[in-house]
């Protein structure tokens, strides 16, 4: 028997649901991370790091290039303003929103 919710039949009557108000529409998905800074050092020997702010929970993590920040994301690469993260080999990169920081 298969899962009524897998079968493309079904998945029509799921996905349209005749019961939604009008204009119902899927919601957006929530970076889980925010980028609060990234610190550049000048000199050649100091790595850069990256203030990063988990969404959910509200904990606060300073990272540097190649450590993870849970079980399957990891800090690819560092730049002014910006961070990117790895997730089971998808690439997003997080920008700073310094207007947020304002409010």
């Amino acid at each position: 028997m298969t899962d009524f919710q897998t079968t493309k039949f079904y998945r029509t009557i799921v996905d349209n649901n005749l019961f939604r108000p009008l204009g119902w529409c899927l919601p957006r998905k929530k970076e889980p991370y925010r980028l609060l800074g990234t610190i550049l050092p000048t000199d050649g020997e100091t790595p850069p790091h990256a203030i990063v702010q988990r969404t959910t929970a509200g904990s606060t993590y300073t990272v540097r290039i190649g450590e993870m920040l849970d079980t399957d994301t990891t800090v690819v690469d560092i730049q002014p303003k910006q961070v990117t993260l790895e997730k089971a080999g998808v690439r997003r990169t997080l920008h700073l929103n310094a207007t947020s920081l304002l409010k």
